[in-house]
């Protein structure tokens, strides 16, 4: 495959792919793209720095077939154990949601197939995050059967203060955004109202149960309602 030539020689490529193929479609084929989108939340969510308010930023651009999440948590220093199937430094944590080390890749997988555009090439999918003073980013490809592969981290230096997460998918477009932002809002079962804002295409999320049920019959293909927010859905 072309493309995916191309790819390993912009990118690299990492032996590990291989063996971690199998298991990342397994993982992949038991989430849905509203759990990949979750997955992210919650890996930002045990990522919020104490006292600051944490913003998880959802951009779906249809047009242009692209999709990106970005938080502004405490950010990541490398990607070590960050596609690493069953690596983690979160199970003696009590306080974190992810313990098994599966979550990432699933989520990648998940989103990646169940949304590709062009299922003659490429998913490309740039993940970048920076932590004390040290950024890093990552390419991974998926391709039209679900295969994954880990382009090699790329590091460079930046500013001291500058903490934030942001995954990009390319080659992708998601159908039926309202019904996804509104199975989001009822998964949610921790305490995010006070110390969590999610971000859907510009417009806030609102997070009270009464918002669920007073709008839930306002779902179309066009916007939801929830609360007094609206989401727009291209």
């Amino acid at each position: 495959m072309k493309e995916l030539e191309i790819f390993i020689k912009n990118f690299g490529f990492e032996p590990q792919t291989v063996t971690t193929n199998f298991a990342t479609k397994a993982i992949g084929t038991n989430y849905d793209v509203k759990d990949g989108f979750m997955e992210f939340c919650d890996n930002a969510y045990d990522a919020r720095i104490e006292g600051s308010k944490l913003v998880v930023t959802i951009n779906v651009d249809n047009d242009n077939h692209t999709l990106s999440i970005r938080d502004n948590g405490a950010g990541m220093e490398n990607d070590v154990n960050l596609f690493k199937l069953g690596g983690t430094d979160k199970e003696q944590d009590k306080n974190k949601i992810g313990k098994f080390g599966i979550g990432v890749s699933g989520a990648v997988s998940a989103i990646a197939t169940q949304c590709v555009y062009d299922k003659t090439d490429l998913v490309e999918v740039c993940y970048k995050s920076s932590r004390n003073g040290r950024h890093f980013e990552k390419h991974v490809a998926i391709t039209p059967k679900g295969d994954m592969y880990l382009g090699k981290p790329s590091f460079s230096a930046c500013d001291i203060d500058e903490h934030y997460t942001e995954v990009t998918f390319n080659n992708v477009q998601v159908d039926n955004m309202a019904k996804i932002v509104l199975s989001m809002e009822e998964t949610f079962e921790y305490p995010i109202q006070k110390d969590m804002d999610i971000i859907v295409n510009g417009r806030r999320l609102g997070q009270s149960a009464d918002a669920h049920r007073t709008f839930n019959d306002d779902i179309n293909e066009e916007k939801i309602s929830v609360g007094e927010y609206t989401v727009d859905v291209k």
